[in-house]
């Protein structure tokens, strides 16, 4: 039997047994440890210089005033956990999913602007490049919804337009919209029923999602080509930038039996 603690076992010290085991002192009185708990006991080898041998180490000392003698995770069998799995195979806690919550609840979200004319503008993909000027030609793709945007009553689908922006084809809020928007963009728009003037001409509220496919500048000289005469026959492929074309154009408006 041993008088110089070894080691400290759920905050208490332990000893040597003299038999190979190990004690533990309660309330100044030796307890036999189990040998299925040995592996939990935290051992303290060496003694400070200055220490007799009736008083424990500093090391066991220091733990046993803090009381946070770690414990050591086991598996079904018994058998101690690797520290490496330890690490690998735990699970985020719950304070650094609070914080990774945090972190993501601050993130800028996009900001809803809100026009001249009463048009609530919502950038959802950022475009490229300049932005288009009154003079230039433009492609554009545009869905209508009348409940919200990517609901389930769709108004208008049109894909690949393309025409001036000073074209009599754009009412005042898509102009107005195309002029605000460069090549690639693509904005979430809610237009008042005031001034709902395309295709809708109940004056409804509509939900729509603008792409702006490309920006193809002032190609005038093809115009004024074909207004001059210049122009004989018929194409064939596909129309160069500029030229006027001929297309069906299919819109569908949502009926509801009164």
């Amino acid at each position: 039997m041993s008088d110089r603690a070894v080691g400290l076992f759920d905050g208490h010290f332990v000893y040597e047994d003299g038999h190979g085991g190990y004690e533990m002192d309660v309330q100044g009185e030796r307890r036999a440890i189990l040998p299925a708990f040995h592996p939990q006991i935290k051992l303290c080898f060496g003694a400070p210089k200055n220490s007799s041998s009736h008083q424990p180490n500093q090391e066991c000392f220091i733990v046993a005033v803090s009381g946070d003698a770690p414990k050591i995770p086991r598996e079904a069998s018994g058998e101690s956990v690797p520290h490496r799995q330890r690490v690998t195979s735990s699970s985020p806690s719950p304070v650094a999913a609070a914080a990774a919550a945090a972190v993501a609840a601050m993130r800028p979200k996009e900001t809803i602007e809100v026009t001249d004319l009463g048009v609530q503008h919502q950038v959802v993909q950022q475009g490229a490049g300049r932005q288009p000027t009154a003079n230039d030609r433009v492609t554009f793709d545009l869905t209508m919804w009348e409940d919200k945007i990517h609901g389930g009553i769709k108004t208008v689908e049109c894909h690949g337009v393309t025409c001036a922006v000073s074209d009599g084809l754009l009412c005042d809020w898509q102009r107005e919209a195309v002029l605000l928007m460069s090549a690639g963009e693509v904005r979430h728009l809610t237009v008042p029923p005031e001034v709902q003037e395309w295709v809708l001409r109940d004056k409804r509220m509509g939900y729509a999602e603008m792409r702006l496919v490309a920006i193809h500048g002032d190609d005038q000289s093809a115009v004024d080509l074909c207004r001059e005469g210049g122009f004989r026959g018929e194409l064939s492929g596909r129309p160069s930038c500029g030229w006027p074309i001929v297309f069906t154009w299919c819109v569908w408006i949502a009926m509801v039996r009164v």
